[in-house]
């Protein structure tokens, strides 16, 4: 039997109008050799890097997972992330409460760090010790000792919240900024006491430094010098701290403790109660502050030669670059060198919509219209409008109408970008616009409870001989409740307004007659969309439920719970009874509106989705988030079955770990496919090795056909391989002791070979791990561990070697290469040399000529 309907795949093409997502942070790059220019912020699901010269994108860095970047980290859950000085390590805090180290290089957690009892807010690793400083919203700021995976010292200085820590100078002291406007700092140094471990750092609380911002301290950076920080609250307001060296504390406090002297002279006050020593006064000043156009997010900072630079990221979707030059210190005096505000919208995107010809994108939002190229997806216009609910291509693509939340439509020229006309068309919010069947008006539908009728015309100005366009009105329907949406059938019979009373009314086109009513929605209905021949009208509502609707007689031919939340956008695709919709849940999906199935969701916003278009192949949405995503058909055929059975797998939380065996990372659904796919495995092999044994000559199983693989050592290996580093350690604790005995046996052919080696030694290592007790509880596995001892130890030896020798190799490539540079900078500076002589030479026969000739 073939397959009587064919669906196509809709992927994800790309997504723009975003500049930095308010909830990551920002921070400074070093890219194509140069620093202070450019600098990363995350994007939703992506990492943008801004050219802070041009004022252009200069990479996108997609994250391949639909997990929103918090702190340029693709888990929506992670709070805080720090490398160590060589970047070999990371530690990250969660809203789990806890911090987990992981090693980059391994690619595998390396320890689960608990103790905290709320999000934990921030952690940094020391320079010089290997120790780990975290803070959390328990008010505690707590020591690690990672020799020892263990917390020595708990800081509970605060009464509320600790949001920030940072490290100034080299490693001198620590600051933390709560919700006051303080900060307190502390100095830190080796502990000397012989009674406890040596190698611990302590801290003693040095003072406070006083904000002028007001509110809680929301982020804080440090420079790339480490004496410069910078730090700022719930408002637009960053101020910049200076941190001096040991020899300038001095010196400040010598002059400091002069002047105080010569007063306490003067008054005649005792000077031996005059503080002497270096004092927090004395190593803080305070450089200068600036204010932002918007609120503040995130701060990076860098230092060059003679300039101080703070690149911020705003609440409205900007970025901003502030300067402070080196002789500018004190004088408060920031200048702004750079507002990338053009490629994206400063507020929430309400609608959307496709030019005829699907190559321009019209979005209009709170802020501004703009026009977008859909092949570039850069921004060709902005037009600052007020807030705006709906838009719509007038025919031609030279002009948009656009319906705004003052119940103002506004007719703008795309080609320069003004607005030519703003005609108050409702009293209410304007909730939708929709070209009449034959193109040649508009219809706009109001809170006021009317839908108006428009024609378009050419109309002279008086600045102007050219004819420009405008709208007329020609009819008005009242209705007793205000309508949502309205559409207009192709065939041009008829037109549909969704009301606030939970309905939806057809009237016929040319009287107004009311035609049908279709009830049954519990709720306001939000939306909706007529098909290409006029025979369904698909409804759209607050209640979740979008209902297939014949226009024939207004039966329902089927109600589908669609979303998590309320529907707000369903529109057709073209030529088809396919439709997609979208919801506050921020999920597009589509459907079949003859089979009622549902086809494929496609992850879409963060937050809610307010409005779609689809225009032929593509399908653009945009949402809360400040984000527009396009979508494009592709030519993979969807098969139905396999499209829910993977969303049921997406749905299927996997539970936590229950095992005495503390794993740092946590059993995922991908650690337990790998562990069934393990399991799978050595039944097969099993199966294959009996049949082996008993003489016969089995063929080899399909699996392994299907993986191009010849034996069953290429077949573990094949699978050990497809599973993520950090899901090996789960996927490993899921498996039985019969498949932990198979696998081992398995090992000694991986073992010996030099390119398998360290995957396998790796499985050897987790498994010993994990099942240490069953393993040496288990005394006829004595021989295969010490097999496996002598042939990892070879393994490993050999590996060893070749590393030696290529690294050795490179080196010698590498003095090869840097002395044959050399011999040609030589020569170059030779013949350039010469040169210089001989034009001197010359200049001097010259001189002397002429000096001869007078």
């Amino acid at each position: 039997m073939g397959l009587t309907k064919q669906h196509l795949r809709y992927s994800l093409e790309g997504t723009f109008s975003i500049i930095s997502s308010g909830g990551c942070n920002i921070t400074f790059i070093s890219y194509q050799g140069q620093d202070g220019r450019f600098v990363a912020c995350g994007a939703c699901e992506c990492i943008i890097i801004w050219d802070l010269r041009l004022g252009n994108q200069a990479l996108k860095i997609p994250l391949g997972v639909h997990s929103e970047v918090t702190y340029l980290s693709s888990s929506p859950d992670v709070s805080c992330l720090a490398f160590d000085s060589n970047g070999h390590r990371l530690v990250s805090g969660s809203k789990d409460t806890e911090l987990v180290l992981w090693d980059l290089i391994d690619e595998r957690g390396l320890e689960r760090l608990t103790g905290h009892r709320n999000v934990v807010s921030s952690a940094l690793f020391l320079k010089n010790n290997n120790v780990l400083i975290s803070s959390s919203k328990d008010t505690f700021i707590k020591f690690w000792n990672l020799d020892t995976s263990y917390c020595y010292r708990t800081i509970a200085a605060h009464v509320t919240e600790v949001w920030t820590l940072s490290l100034l100078g080299n490693d001198e002291y620590l600051v933390a900024g709560s919700n006051d406007s303080s900060l307190m700092v502390w100095s830190l140094h080796q502990n000397s006491s012989e009674s406890l471990n040596a190698r611990e750092v302590i801290s003693q609380k040095c003072g406070a430094i006083m904000r002028e911002g007001r509110g809680r301290i929301v982020s804080a950076a440090v420079d790339n010098t480490g004496r410069t920080l910078c730090v700022h609250g719930t408002d637009s307001k960053a101020e910049v701290f200076e941190f001096l060296t040991k020899d300038e504390a001095a010196r400040r406090s010598k002059k400091r403790i002069a002047k105080e002297a010569k007063k306490a002279l003067k008054l005649k006050i005792d000077g031996d109660k005059l503080e002497k020593e270096i004092s927090l006064k004395d190593v803080v000043r305070k450089v200068g502050s600036f204010t932002c156009c918007d609120k503040l997010k995130s701060i990076s900072i860098v230092r060059g030669n003679a300039e101080l630079r703070a690149a911020v990221s705003l609440a409205n979707n900007a970025v901003e670059l502030f300067s402070l030059k080196s002789t500018d210190v004190g004088t408060n005096t920031f200048t702004t060198l750079r507002k990338l505000v053009q490629p994206g919208h400063q507020g929430e995107v309400r609608a959307v919509a496709f030019s005829s010809d699907n190559l321009a994108i019209a979005s209009v939002g709170a802020d501004a219209i703009k026009i977008w190229n859909r092949v570039s997806l850069s921004c060709l216009r902005t037009v600052l409008t007020d807030y705006a609910l709906c838009v719509c291509f007038v025919p031609g693509d030279r002009h948009v109408i656009v319906g705004l939340k003052n119940g103002s439509v506004l007719v703008v020229d795309l080609s320069t970008g003004e607005v030519l006309e703003s005609i108050a068309a409702h009293t209410a919010e304007v909730w939708s616009i929709t070209k009449t069947h034959d193109n040649a008006g508009v219809v706009t539908a109001s809170g006021d409870s009317t839908v108006k009728v428009w024609k378009f015309e050419l109309v002279s100005t008086e600045s102007s001989k050219a004819k420009v366009l405008s709208i007329l009105h020609t009819r008005t329907l009242k209705v007793n409740e205000p309508v949502l949406s309205v559409k207009v059938s192709p065939c041009g019979k008829l037109v549909a307004a969704s009301l606030l009373d939970t309905s939806t009314k057809i009237f016929f086109f040319d009287t107004f007659k009311f035609f049908l009513g279709l009830y049954g929605h519990k709720m306001p209905v939000l939306t909706s969309d007529i098909s290409y021949d006029s025979s369904l009208i698909v409804t759209g509502s607050a209640d979740r439920s979008v209902k297939i609707w014949g226009l024939d007689f207004g039966d329902c031919h089927r109600s589908l719970f669609a979303h998590d939340d309320s529907v707000t956008a369903v529109q057709f695709v073209p030529k088809t009874h396919l439709f997609f919709s979208c919801g506050k849940d921020g999920k597009l999906k589509q459907w079949d509106g003859d089979t009622f199935e549902k086809i494929i969701t496609l992850d879409g916003h963060f937050g809610e989705c307010w409005n779609l278009a689809v225009g032929g192949d593509f399908v653009v949405s945009c949402g809360k988030d400040r984000v527009l995503r396009l979508y494009t058909r592709t030519d993979e055929i969807l098969v139905l079955e396999d499209e829910m059975e993977e969303e049921r797998g997406k749905d299927e939380l996997a539970s936590g770990q229950d095992s005495l065996a503390k794993l740092p990372s946590i059993k995922t659904v991908t650690a337990e496919r790998g562990a069934e796919n393990l399991m799978e495995c050595v039944e097969i092999l099993n199966k294959y090795k009996e049949d082996v044994t008993g003489g016969k000559k089995p063929e080899i199983p399909p699996i392994m056909k299907a993986l191009a693989v010849r034996t069953p050592s290429d077949y573990l290996f094949k699978l050990l391989a497809s599973i993520k580093p950090s899901d090996l350690g789960e996927a490993l604790l899921l498996l039985s002791f019969h498949h932990v005995t198979f696998i081992l046996e398995m090992l000694p052919r991986l073992l010996a070979c030099p390119n398998k080696c360290e995957l396998a030694t790796k499985t050897l290592l987790l498994l010993l791990r994990i099942h240490q007790n069953p393993i040496a509880a288990d005394t006829t596995k004595l021989l295969l561990m010490e097999k496996l001892q002598s042939s990892a130890s070879q393994a490993l030896e050999e590996c060893t070697d070749l590393v030696g020798v290529n690294l050795h190799g490179l080196l010698y490539l590498q003095r090869q290469m840097e002395a044959a540079e050399g011999i040609a900078l030589f020569q170059d500076a030779t013949v350039q040399f010469r040169e210089r002589q001989k034009r001197k030479l010359r200049k001097e026969v010259v001189t002397k000529a002429t000096g001869l000739s007078l």
